[in-house]
């Protein structure tokens, strides 16, 4: 009888352990249908968010499109803007250059007879006066006009050579440069004969 008790409880113990494994088995299984479903529900969301997107986003890039069109046309104008703009700066330029040109010139000129005729009239003054016209130097130095002298006798000429310039002394300093180029110092002193 001992033999039976064990058979039956070896009998009844691995029975014990079926049922176990079954019930184990049908858990995992309910589990595994619940994720399942779920995951199954996940991916049905997905795709209809995919859908409502692809719905949304083909109207929403049309309208990209035609912005991006019209955003080109204007920047298309803002160039040609731009180009007029800079025809026009140098045009302005290109007149301001010619007007420039074209008075610079005459101006040179007037301001060089300008400076003559009042060298002229200085020198008329000045003969008039009896005042001497500097030219060039110091006054009291080389290239200095001195008046003529007065009216000779009328057998004599009044262009007779006079006695010549005495050398500058050693101490004195050198002649100075006219102060304006336009006009040449007398050389070697010579007196100007009216």
């Amino acid at each position: 009888m001992e033999s039976s008790v064990t058979l039956l409880a070896l009998s009844a113990a691995s029975t014990v352990w079926r049922y176990a494994l079954a019930f184990f088995l049908v858990v995992a299984a309910i589990g595994l249908v619940y994720l399942l479903v779920k995951a199954g529900k996940a991916i049905g969301s997905v795709d209809k968010m995919v859908v409502d997107l692809d719905k949304e986003m083909v109207p929403l890039l049309g309208k990209v499109g035609v912005t991006v069109d019209g955003v080109n046309e204007e920047l298309e104008k803002v160039n040609e803007l731009t180009g007029t703009a800079v025809g026009m700066t140098q045009k302005v330029d290109g007149a301001t250059r010619a007007v420039e040109s074209a008075l610079r010139t005459p101006a040179k000129k007037a301001a060089g007879f300008t400076a003559g005729v009042q060298q002229t009239v200085s020198s008329f003054v000045s003969r008039y006066r009896g005042g001497a016209v500097k030219t060039g130097g110091d006054a009291g130095g080389e290239g200095a006009w001195a008046p003529p002298p007065p009216s000779a006798p009328a057998g004599k000429s009044a262009t007779a050579p006079s006695a010549p310039p005495e050398p500058p002394s050693e101490d004195a300093a050198a002649p100075t440069t006219p102060s304006e180029p336009d006009e040449p110092p007398l050389a070697g002193g010579e007196e100007v004969q009216p």
